[in-house]
């Protein structure tokens, strides 16, 4: 199904499994291959085995290195995993990317409709983001209503295309069922060269400037 989606879609595609035979876990990557009318003839895989990071990933959350309301990584967890990334991403002279994300109106759902439901919107919230994201990005609640999510650029995914499918997927979500309040994502994002080093809180800053930006952009023109 996965092959058939690359096919499909022309997209690259990444996706994580176990052996059946050893148990050991795999990061396969999926990448079309095209001819010059580019149209897809071919489908090549790479697999990298990630038993090592998955058992890392194990331990984390033991160490309660994950946020128990989303299941995401809090902020602790996400600053550990980060920082592993980065030193990967150096060594693979890979640029990578930060996003900050916020969640819009959150104390007025909370004062209007009551905490239960404020938690509901924020579990919504991480699962649209989850979604929209690679499984081997770095995802993470890093506060009330603040989540970001960090990955290693590829060169067949363009960042700024990501916050727009994400943007669609709230639309999607928004015009479905009955909830009291409408889900609203103000979006930040900041691309670092780790050769050139900068720490986390400092993408985390940026990445807030850039998002708060937007919104007053976004706010002047409504």
């Amino acid at each position: 199904i996965h092959i058939e989606t690359v096919f499909r879609t022309g997209q690259s595609l990444q996706h994580e499994y176990q052996a059946e035979r050893d148990k050991k876990y795999f990061l396969r990557t999926l990448s079309p291959v095209r001819e010059a009318g580019e149209a897809v003839t071919a489908v090549t895989a790479v697999s990298k085995e990630i038993t090592d990071r998955k058992r890392m990933e194990e331990e984390l959350r033991a160490l309660s290195f994950s946020d128990d309301l989303t299941g995401l990584y809090n902020r602790r967890g996400f600053f550990t995993v980060v920082q592993q990334q980065l030193r990967v991403a150096s060594r693979l002279a890979r640029n990578v990317v930060l996003f900050g994300l916020d969640m819009d109106d959150l104390k007025r759902i909370n004062d209007t409709c009551g905490h239960l439901t404020g938690d509901s919107a924020i579990r919504d919230a991480a699962d649209i983001i989850r979604k929209n994201f690679r499984e081997s990005d770095v995802i993470a609640r890093i506060g009330g209503d603040e989540f970001a999510v960090f990955m290693i650029e590829n060169i067949n995914i363009d960042p700024s295309r990501l916050i727009l499918r994400l943007q669609d997927i709230l639309k999607i979500y928004n015009s479905q069922g009955t909830r009291p309040y409408m889900l609203s994502l103000s979006i930040g994002m900041t691309r670092q060269d780790p050769r050139k080093p900068s720490s986390i809180e400092d993408m985390l800053r940026q990445a807030d400037q850039n998002m708060y930006e937007q919104k007053r952009v976004r706010d002047k023109d409504r």
